[in-house]
């Protein structure tokens, strides 16, 4: 269900969130969060084909559903991850195998010199 979204003074009807998204906001679906918990996979499923659904409570918007946008810490992991420089299991990271040894005092002592 498409429900038109009243449109904006001086008759525009796109809004740019990002240089690579405009958005139609007369297109953008509508719902309300008792429709979106009852259907989430299937909003879900569009949002991530690249649709924007406006979520609405009591007819009021109040946040908005889309695709994922990637920063360039993304793009820059996800690109070691596939170059196989890197490796991620999906968990929180441990920590490494063998942590880096520092030369030097240990951050506790340097706190206490610090402090005096």
């Amino acid at each position: 269900m498409r429900t038109a979204i009243p449109e904006p003074a001086g008759g525009a009807t796109s809004i740019a969130l990002s240089p690579q998204l405009d958005y139609d906001v007369a297109t953008m679906e509508r719902v309300g969060v008792r429709r979106l918990r009852d259907g989430l996979s299937r909003y879900i499923r569009r949002a991530a084909r690249g649709e924007r659904i406006v979520v609405t409570e009591h007819d009021q918007p109040v946040a908005s559903l889309g695709p994922a946008l990637e920063s360039d810490e993304d793009r820059v992991l996800l690109e070691l991850l596939r170059e196989g420089l890197a490796e991620w299991g999906g968990g929180k990271p441990e920590g490494a195998r063998r942590p880096a040894r520092v030369k030097g005092p240990s951050v506790a002592q340097a706190v206490i010199e610090d402090r005096r």
